[in-house]
């Protein structure tokens, strides 16, 4: 198109020319006093020529004042857009007014002039205006997602989750590595319980340490939601420390009667995510499984974590139902050395109790010290926000992400005291 135009004006230029050739005839002039005669089609080609250096004259002039009045014009624009971002950090909205006025009129009405103005609403409290200037940056917008992001943390604190998950995924075509919204998008979807969208993200944070887990927990939601099993197994073999998920895949199983199953399966939730529930669970699939086996089986649980107190703990508490003092008082009191819990030392000091004569003396020197004993809350800890939850969440109520829980123990009161056998 552009080109048939330039055709066109070249064609208008050689009309005239063409036509007075064709005529043909001379043109004279009288200059002082003097009569100088020449061809019509020279006189056309000169009133052309000069056309033609008029206007490019005017061009040079028109560049020349651009140049210098346009850069005033443009160094005046962002000095006033920089004055009304300083007004929206400070919450000074007749600052922040005045001076994108200012801006608007040097800038013209360009995208980030547009956020600004929705800025100055919010903090106005007027959302439906601020919604209604995103709203029309979103169609603005070609390369810059300014409104979509600012439309998707109103639906955020709104509580909206669809219209949160309409601008990520408009911002997500803009700015596909936007791993962060992404992660956002996820557990948005999975509270609506629409795994396909969900999985559509996954793509995205395929590079993230968290990619794993989240795969995993994307399936596990769904398996459970849906009781389809194959998911369920496919969400333990890839994150076995999502451990809602493998307790229920271990019940499944044992419903089956699928015992060794179910202890593989609690085994390896116990080695990422050790604690006493699953330690617990673990030793006790089969209703009928004796004392003995239980501690055939909590030894296994010390060698995937031998650094932690619960094994040693479990396997004494074990030990000493079935009077067996000398198993019972050894793994309580490396139970104890290792966390100096209340509740341990009070069954350390039962244990030496119960040890026959002669006792060892390490057994003597318990119940004639002082030990040093704390009181422990366990709680889930959130590892994006740091809340603390008595239960785990796939997604956190707290900062609304993808949970990545770890077991923590809050220590509620640190003491030294004596303490004395009793039956109770």
């Amino acid at each position: 198109m552009k080109n048939l135009f330039l055709l066109f004006k070249v064609l208008l230029f050689l009309l005239p020319l063409i036509v007075s050739l064709y005529f043909g005839g001379n043109v004279s002039v009288n200059v002082l006093g003097e009569s100088i005669s020449f061809h019509i089609m020279i006189a056309v080609l000169a009133c052309e020529v000069l056309i033609c250096a008029c206007s490019a004259i005017g061009s040079v002039i028109r560049k020349i004042r651009d140049l210098f009045g346009g850069k005033v014009d443009y160094e005046k624009g962002i000095n006033s857009l920089q004055l009304a971002l300083s007004g929206i950090l400070l919450k000074d909205t007749d600052s922040a007014e005045i001076n994108i006025k200012k801006a608007k009129k040097h800038l013209g009405d360009i995208p980030i002039i547009g956020w600004i103005e929705g800025q100055i609403y919010l903090i106005n409290n007027d959302h439906h205006r601020a919604k209604s200037i995103f709203y029309s940056l979103c169609e603005r917008e070609r390369n810059t997602a300014l409104g979509a992001y600012s439309l998707c943390k109103m639906a955020s604190q709104e509580k909206s989750p669809a219209d949160a998950l309409n601008a990520i995924n408009v911002i997500l075509e803009i700015y596909p590595n936007s791993v962060d919204l992404a992660f956002q998008a996820i557990s948005i979807a999975l509270r609506n319980k629409d795994y396909n969208e969900a999985r559509r993200h996954i793509s995205t944070i395929k590079k993230t340490k968290k990619a794993r887990l989240v795969e995993a927990l994307i399936y596990s939601e769904e398996g459970m939601h849906r009781d389809n099993m194959a998911l369920v197994s496919e969400a333990c073999d890839l994150a076995a420390e999502l451990t809602k998920n493998s307790v229920y895949y271990a019940d499944y199983l044992i419903k089956d009667k699928k015992y060794k199953d179910a202890r593989r399966v609690l085994l390896n939730a116990y080695e990422k995510n050790p604690t006493m529930e699953l330690f617990c669970r673990y030793i006790s699939c089969e209703h009928d499984v004796s004392n003995l086996d239980k501690i055939r089986f909590a030894e296994k649980a010390i060698d995937v974590s031998p650094a932690l107190w619960i094994g040693y703990y479990g396997l004494g508490e074990i030990a000493m139902r079935e009077d067996l003092d000398k198993i019972a008082f050894d793994n309580l009191l490396q139970a104890y050395e290792k966390k100096h819990y209340d509740f341990i030392a009070k069954k350390l000091v039962k244990a030496a109790s119960s040890l026959q004569d002669p006792k060892p003396q390490a057994a003597l020197d318990i119940l004639s010290g002082t030990l040093e004993t704390e009181n422990v809350e366990f709680v889930w800890k959130c590892k994006n926000c740091g809340s603390e939850n008595a239960k785990w969440f796939s997604i956190c109520p707290h900062c609304d992400r993808i949970a990545e829980y770890e077991p923590f123990e809050r220590i509620v009161i640190s003491s030294s005291r004596s303490l004395t056998y009793t039956d109770d």
